[in-house]
């Protein structure tokens, strides 16, 4: 029995770009408030590579994005420790911002390393291709 094209195992690749797509999409909308200016539309710039990727998939693209992202989760990381420390009193904006920071810091890592799973199955299935060839 062949499985659905929008099973979940078939969508499940896709993720990390509309992931990371859509965090610097929801900033720009936030941002945009009454009108958009220079500044907000240049929030939507990091979501270009991944748009791209998500349509044409450029080789080894997939790698160098999963090197940045986990770069920038890392740093994203140190800032959500810093400002975790700086909390003094649990309040409900706190415990917001504890529990959607951390999941976001959660995320960020388990998307980067899908980019890198992702490059290895092109890789492999590529092999794959040649060996059969």
């Amino acid at each position: 029995m062949q499985k659905s094209p929008f099973h979940l195992t078939h969508l499940v690749p896709f993720l990390p770009y509309l992931y990371f797509s859509l965090l610097p999409v929801s900033s720009f909308i936030s941002g945009l408030g009454d009108r958009a200016t220079i500044s907000t539309l240049l929030l939507l710039i990091p979501a270009i590579p991944f748009i791209l990727q998500l349509f044409f998939s450029f080789k080894h693209v997939d790698l160098i994005l999963g090197v940045l992202t986990f770069a920038i989760a890392i740093y994203f990381t140190l800032a959500y420790l810093s400002d975790l420390v700086k909390i003094t009193s649990y309040t409900t904006r706190a415990i917001s911002f504890i529990s959607v920071g951390g999941c976001i810091v959660v995320l960020n890592y388990v998307m980067s390393v899908r980019l890198f799973r992702n490059e290895l199955m092109k890789a492999t299935r590529q092999q794959g291709i040649e060996a059969t060839s």
